[in-house]
């Protein structure tokens, strides 16, 4: 009787179904690929990572330099500085900025909207942010700033109507409605908002 290691285990070939046969090709096939595609890779090396793609919007972010003056003046307060960006929308993309509120200011025919922060220079929690809206007139301008005037804010002498309240400073002049916010409460950041917004007011070349 063979031994264990004299059995032969090998079938002869005419016993071998064709299944088996087909699937023993596709297995050489697939371990050709993998050597193939080893020594390509060897032979050109990583692949390098693709750029990304950026889409555009048609917000545009001008950088800090001197023409932001045309748009917010220097505060005149120490240890703060005007904007160091500015930013514009249209109609059309104001959405991106205030999305939820868009609607509104667009039901009150707004043109634009440019924006900007004050920052403090050694306190970078200590900001004002400025929305300063254009409306294709007066009355659309009134209008807007008459639906978000609260019955109980402080009236101001500022433009041609004003309020704070909260800190916040909210005015019209001419066709623009603007926003004057600090992110802090208190006296001291509600001053220096208020301040802000006169400088705008009296600002020639605001936006």
């Amino acid at each position: 009787m063979p031994t264990l290691f004299g059995r032969r285990y090998v079938r002869p070939v005419e016993q071998i179904s064709y299944a088996e046969k087909v699937a023993g090709a596709l297995i050489l096939l697939a371990t050709l690929g993998l050597v193939v595609a080893f020594i390509i890779h060897v032979a050109l090396g990583p692949a390098q990572p693709a750029t990304p793609v950026f889409e555009e919007t048609s917000a545009v972010s001008q950088p800090a330099d001197s023409s932001n003056e045309a748009f917010f003046p220097d505060p005149g307060l120490e240890g703060w500085a005007a904007p160091g960006r500015v930013e514009h929308y249209s109609a059309a993309d104001l959405y991106q900025k205030i999305n939820g509120r868009a609607e509104a200011y667009l039901e009150h025919n707004v043109a634009s909207l440019t924006c900007g922060t004050y920052q403090h220079a050694l306190d970078s929690g200590r900001a004002v942010d400025v929305y300063w809206y254009k409306m294709d007139t007066p009355a659309d301008a009134m209008a807007m700033y008459s639906a978000e005037a609260p019955a109980e804010a402080l009236t101001l002498e500022l433009g041609d109507r004003g309020y704070q309240i909260g800190g916040a400073v909210f005015f019209c002049k001419d066709a623009s409605y603007a926003q004057v916010v600090p992110t802090r409460l208190g006296k001291d950041d509600a001053a220096v908002a208020l301040t802000i917004a006169r400088r705008l007011v009296a600002h020639d070349d605001a936006p």
